[in-house]
C-alpha cells in the first residue's frame, strides 16, 4: 500500500514536471511554428508587443529611424522573399517607447509593380491578388481558425494579436496589432480605439534659445521608392494625433493611383473620414514663406502639409546635417523648369534666421527628422496652385476653407 502510494506520488511528480517544462517551452514552440508559418523570423515568443523593437527589427533585417520614443523601420523585397506562401514587397515596423506596436506586411500592390517597371493590366493584378489573398486566408485559417470577413477585410485574432487581411483595388496587405478591439468595429472607431486621447499640441512645440520653434515628436514614416508622399505625409499627421492609418489605408482612402496622388483631392477624403471624430481641415492660402502666418499654425502645435517642387530637397537634407543654430549664409538656389512635385510637412520655423523646418518621408528625407531651409528656397520651391493644409483636432474653433484644383504627387 505504501509502496503503491510512493509511486503514485512520484507520477504526479513527473506529470508535473513535464507541465512546468511544457509551459516554459510553450512559447518558443509557439512562436516557432508561427515563424514557419510566415516564413520569416517575426515572434520569438507568444506576444509580439512586450518585444524590443531594434531586436525585431534587426531579426526581420529592416532598416529604420527614431523621433523621440517613436520609431520607424522599413525594408523593400520586391517580391523577392516569400511570406504566407505569396511574394512579399515589404514590411512596415511601427513603435512607441521602444516596442513593436504594429506591423505591415505589403504583398501584391501597384505601387511596387510600377516602381520595378512591372506592367500589368487592371484585370490581370486583381487576378493575382485574389489568388494570394485566397493562399494566405487558407494558410492563416488552417492554424488560427477561420477569420471574420467585413467589408472586403478578413480579421483573425489570436493570443492578443489581431491580424487584418485588407484588398483593395491597389494592394493587398496584412496588417498585425494589438488585438485589444473589436475586429468588426467601424474604421473611425478603431482609429479613436487605436491611440487617440486628447491633448493640448501646443505643448508639444519646442522653443529654443537660437529662435528655433519646432512641433516635437512627429513620427518619422518612409514611403520608400512608390509614389506614397502625399498618404506618407498625412500618415506622419494622423499618426502625431495618434490615429493608427498606414499609407496603404490612406492611399486607398485618399484615391492614390499608380501615377501619383491628387493632393487635394485625397485631403477632402481623408477629411471627410476623420471629420465624424471632430476633426477639421483648414487650408491656408498663405505662402509657406509668410513666418508671421506660419507661426500662427506651428505655434498651435499644428504641422501644416505642404505641395511643394522638390529639387532642392537633397541640398536641405546634406545642409541641415550640419547645422547647428543656423543654416551658411549663401544666396538663394533657384530651382530648374523640370517640376519634381512632392508633398511633406512644415513643422517649425526661425524668425530671426528666416528659415522653416521641414519633415521628409522620401528615403532621402526621412532619417533627419529635422530638414531646414531658408524661406527664400521654401517661396522658390512652393506650388501656388495647391493650399497649405493643417488638420485641427477635435474643438478647434477655426472653420476649414476651400481649396483649389490640384495635381497628381
Amino acid at each position: 500500500m505504501i509502496k503503491a502510494e510512493v509511486m503514485c506520488q512520484a507520477c504526479r511528480n513527473q506529470v508535473v514536471l513535464a507541465l512546468l517544462g511544457w509551459l516554459l517551452l510553450a512559447p518558443t514552440v509557439w512562436a516557432s511554428n508561427l515563424n514557419d508559418l510566415f516564413q520569416i523570423p517575426l515572434w520569438q515568443d507568444s506576444l509580439l508587443w512586450d518585444d524590443d523593437a531594434r531586436s525585431v527589427a534587426r531579426r526581420l533585417d529592416l532598416a529604420g529611424a527614431e523621433n523621440e520614443g517613436a520609431a520607424f523601420y522599413r525594408q523593400g523585397f520586391n517580391g523577392k522573399r516569400s511570406c504566407l506562401g505569396a511574394p512579399l514587397f515589404s514590411i512596415d515596423l511601427y513603435t512607441q517607447d521602444g516596442k513593436a506596436q504594429r506591423l505591415v506586411l505589403g504583398f501584391v500592390n501597384t505601387a511596387d509593380l510600377a516602381s520595378l517597371g512591372v506592367g500589368v493590366t487592371q484585370a490581370d493584378f486583381q487576378r493575382v491578388q485574389k489568388e494570394q489573398r485566397q493562399l494566405i486566408s487558407q494558410k492563416l485559417s488552417g492554424r488560427l481558425g477561420a477569420g471574420i470577413e467585413k467589408s472586403g477585410t478578413w480579421h483573425w485574432n489570436w493570443l492578443g494579436h489581431l491580424l487584418k487581411l485588407q484588398e483593395t483595388s491597389t494592394a493587398l496587405v496584412l496588417t498585425i496589432e494589438k488585438g485589444s478591439y473589436s475586429p468588426i468595429a467601424s474604421e473611425s472607431q478603431r482609429m479613436v480605439e487605436s491611440g487617440y486621447q486628447p491633448f493640448d499640441p501646443a505643448g508639444r512645440v519646442q522653443r529654443r534659445s537660437n529662435g528655433d520653434v519646432v512641433i516635437t515628436k512627429i513620427p518619422p514614416i518612409s514611403q520608400g521608392d512608390r509614389n506614397y508622399c502625399v498618404p506618407a505625409s498625412w500618415e506622419k499627421n494622423l499618426r502625431y494625433f495618434g490615429l493608427a492609418l498606414n499609407v496603404y489605408d490612406l492611399a486607398e482612402s485618399g484615391g492614390t493611383q499608380v501615377q501619383g496622388t491628387q493632393y487635394r483631392r485625397f485631403a477632402s477624403r481623408v477629411g471627410q473620414e476623420i471629420g465624424q471624430m471632430g476633426f477639421q481641415l483648414d487650408y491656408p492660402r498663405h505662402s509657406p514663406d509668410n513666418l508671421t502666418e506660419l507661426a500662427r499654425h506651428i505655434d498651435q502645435g499644428l504641422p501644416v502639409v505642404w505641395a511643394m517642387d522638390a529639387q532642392l530637397l537633397p541640398e536641405w537634407v546634406r545642409q541641415s546635417r550640419s547645422r547647428r543654430s543656423q543654416l551658411p549664409d549663401s544666396p538663394p538656389r533657384t530651382p530648374g523648369p523640370e517640376k519634381a512635385y512632392h508633398a511633406l510637412l512644415i513643422i517649425g520655423y526661425n524668425a530671426r534666421f528666416k528659415e522653416v523646418a521641414l519633415s521628409d518621408s522620401t528615403e532621402l528625407g526621412h532619417s533627419t527628422p529635422e530638414i531646414w531651409a531658408s524661406a527664400e528656397e521654401i517661396k522658390l520651391c512652393h506650388v501656388p496652385s495647391e493650399p497649405l493644409v493643417v488638420l485641427r483636432p477635435p474643438n478647434s474653433l477655426v472653420a476649414p476653407r476651400q481649396g483649389f484644383k490640384t495635381k497628381i504627387y
